[in-house]
């Protein structure tokens, strides 16, 4: 459990994706909002609203500060969470990315 979530209204649509790595749980959903939330307070860390065109499926943290989303818009995009404004690599797959 999370305690620091515990009644949080952070989303405003269905979340789809949630991945955690530590202390940081990142989600994103119907709403095309990939976010970073502080599970010991609940704090938003950072999140980007304007990357995705359509919901975001899936969350797959990696090592060293990485993250990848994947997303109705046919695209894998990894970042790097300490500048979460545009990711560092995209990637087209052709169908809407499910699962990574």
């Amino acid at each position: 459990t999370f305690p620091g979530l515990h009644g949080s209204r952070g989303w405003g649509w269905e979340v789809w994706g949630i991945g955690v790595s530590g202390d940081t749980l990142y989600s994103g959903g119907d709403d095309c909002v990939f976010k970073a939330i502080d599970t010991r307070s609940g704090v938003s860390i950072f999140s980007n609203t304007k990357e995705h065109s359509m919901g975001v499926c899936c969350i797959s943290p990696e090592p060293d500060n990485h993250v990848l989303t994947g997303c109705y818009d046919e695209l894998v995009r990894r970042w790097d969470t300490r500048n979460p404004h545009v990711p560092i690599h995209s990637c087209s797959v052709g169908g809407g990315v499910w699962r990574l």
